[in-house]
């Protein structure tokens, strides 16, 4: 069996069910392939999020919801695998392929080995820790039929070793293309800032919050892949100009309010692998910031539809974000290129290659 081969049989598995990036854009395939006649089924985590209630999807659930603990969420891992092989071993008469989403699903692959079901794998990002656990999770990726990065960067760190590995970059929904075309009602609260992300300090959280403070004269708009009460847990005292929302099922409002977007993952500490919010974020319009390492470069073009750059360094952010504000041609300029560089990301030129 080729791997262009389109298998209408397979299996989609996910061990997180949130609002991860990698969830988005494995829910937006799943929906294509049902408006394309294709039966699909789906294991993942019996929790609340993007692969939640998929129309016309078979979706299967195991118990897992990471702890604050962390010997706790190892052993909720451990059981999920468990539990995952146990759902796939009794379904297996309906699948001919198994696709496992980012590294963590690692007990499909050893479905996959004792079954010898092909199996693919899409890898997003690959931010384990400690390393022993991020080799232990990677060791079936050679035993796979297809390994799928988002970025040549990722190819680069991840895929030594590996045969038969290809990169197709995320793309944005034709849902989603259509919602950020969507009339905009005037704004009425200046300019604002946004940045989306996991409530994790290498993604830049503690640098927002330190740009809010000197900018008082700016909104701050900033949307984590978090629980209220993670939120509250976290951020104690916050300038008044800036505003947190937990995680959230509809993130089209934050786009379309914002006017430029940031993306501070710290290189020293994580290099972005992509950046799916930076696409949509230029979907809008808007010019972005963010890292000059790692996938964000495959993106943004510096001084194009945005800048690339040293996020660590305040005062250079502070130059950049006063400049987006302040000169309206040069803004203009970036966010229709913004505009113009989304299109070139549509997931139908992006995940649609994986079938």
């Amino acid at each position: 069996m080729k791997v262009s081969e389109k298998l209408e049989n397979r299996v989609y598995c996910h061990l997180f069910n949130d609002y991860s990036g990698s969830a988005v854009v494995l829910r937006d395939h799943l929906q294509r392939e049902v408006q394309e006649g294709r039966s699909c089924m789906l294991i993942t985590s019996n929790t609340n999020g993007v692969l939640s209630g998929l129309k016309g999807v078979r979706t299967l659930h195991f118990p897992y919801q990471p702890a604050s603990n962390k010997l706790i969420t190892l052993l909720r891992f451990f059981w999920a695998q468990l539990y995952m092989i146990y759902l796939l071993w009794q379904n297996r008469k309906y699948f001919e392929q198994i696709y496992i989403n980012t590294l963590l699903p690692f007990g499909a692959a050893l479905m996959g080995y004792f079954s010898q079901t092909p199996f693919i794998y899409h890898i997003h990002e690959t931010s384990i820790r400690p390393e022993i656990f991020k080799q232990f999770l990677k060791w079936p990726l050679k035993g796979a039929q297809e390994v799928i990065f988002v970025s040549a960067y990722l190819a680069r760190a991840e895929g030594q070793g590996l045969t038969n590995n290809r990169v197709i970059y995320n793309g944005l929904s034709e849902e989603f293309m259509q919602q950020s075309e969507a009339p905009r009602s005037s704004k009425k609260k200046g300019f604002v800032v946004l940045m989306l992300c996991s409530l994790k300090k290498y993604k830049g959280v503690d640098t927002f919050v330190n740009l809010a403070a000197f900018l008082p004269e700016y909104r701050f708009n900033l949307v984590l892949n978090a629980s209220q009460a993670e939120v509250d847990e976290y951020f104690q005292n916050r300038p008044s100009n800036l505003f947190i929302y937990p995680a959230q099922k509809n993130i089209h409002p934050f786009y379309a309010e914002a006017d430029l977007l940031l993306n501070l993952s710290d290189p020293e500490q994580w290099v972005e692998t992509f950046g799916m919010t930076l696409l949509e974020g230029m979907a809008y319009g808007l010019p972005c910031i963010c890292p000059n390492a790692g996938g964000p470069l495959e993106v943004v073009e510096n001084g194009v539809q945005g800048i690339c750059c040293d996020v660590t360094h305040m005062a250079t952010l502070l130059t950049h974000i006063r400049k987006f504000a302040r000169d309206k041609t040069y803004y203009r300029q970036l966010s229709a290129a913004a505009k113009v560089r989304a299109n070139e990301f549509t997931s139908r030129k992006g995940m649609k290659a994986v079938g």
